[in-house]
């Protein structure tokens, strides 16, 4: 397959795969990113944001190798387009329901 410079055929490919998997995508993501969502367990806050919080095992886990920058970038992204489609279907039906 051939790409122009910059281009990212998973960000569309994938996130359609996982929203046929579950109508809302979260489970297929959980259950392809089981490995980045099971050190969210570990993370010493609860509401950890794997930003800048202290005791952020998502944080230690890419300073390590454990989890590649790849897959974390992969992951948010998806979680990030879930987020911008649940919100844009929530809006669609609030203006049908008007």
């Amino acid at each position: 397959m051939f790409l122009t410079k910059g281009a990212k055929p998973f960000q569309v490919a994938w996130f359609h795969f996982f929203c046929r998997l579950d109508f809302n995508g979260d489970t297929g993501i959980a259950d392809a990113f089981a490995d980045v969502e099971s050190l969210f367990a570990r993370c010493r806050f609860s509401d950890c944001r794997h930003d800048t919080e202290p005791g952020c095992a998502v944080k230690a886990a890419l300073a390590s190798g454990e989890l590649s920058r790849e897959r974390w970038t992969a992951y948010s992204r998806l979680k990030s387009e879930l987020a911008r489609e649940e919100t844009a279907r929530a809006e669609s039906s609030h203006r049908y329901r008007k």
